[in-house]
């Protein structure tokens, strides 16, 4: 969690400034972070239920509609782990590779491991655009608390509202 991941950064490297980020997605997050000593957050999740987000109407009507309950881990994707919103289609594709392991075995040579990230990268570059329904979408946890599609120039207004009276 940030709350430990903070200070513990700051400790071991004092000299560098630290960015939160995960989980994010209100001013009290932010407040948070600043307080524990970062000097800056990176908020993702948010973004992606914004009108400006270049992404499928799907996927930000996925990011309001779902709650932390629906975000798995996987490394499917890229090698490194990931958190997504447990779609239909990912469980199609985890019940595919589950299959697939207990009859092949797993192949974890490192051209093996560059052509699984080249391929999940290339599925998440697709799933995001307009029209396609291979839904792997990226999203933190944080969509436990997103619940409106809104301009990106509002979602700013009301965090910077909100931290005023944090």
């Amino acid at each position: 969690s940030n709350n430990t991941l903070v200070p513990s950064l700051l400790k071991n490297f004092p000299d560098k400034p630290v960015i939160a980020a995960g989980g994010i997605a209100n001013a009290k997050g932010i407040a948070s972070m600043l307080s524990l000593g970062a000097v800056g957050v990176s908020i993702g999740t948010l973004f992606i239920a914004s009108d400006e987000a270049p992404v499928s109407k799907e996927y930000k009507e996925a990011i309001i509609s779902s709650g932390r309950e629906d975000i798995v881990m996987t490394s499917r994707l890229s090698g490194a782990p990931v958190s997504i919103i447990n779609t239909p289609f990912y469980k199609g594709l985890k019940k595919a590779d589950e299959e697939r392991k207990n009859t092949k075995g797993i192949d974890s040579t490192a051209e093996s491991k560059m052509e699984t990230m080249n391929k999940g990268i290339r599925m998440l570059e697709k799933s995001i655009k307009p029209g396609n329904y291979n839904n792997l979408w990226v999203a933190g946890k944080s969509v436990e608390t997103i619940n409106l599609i809104k301009p990106v120039a509002k979602i700013i207004e009301t965090l910077k509202d909100e931290f005023q009276n944090v």
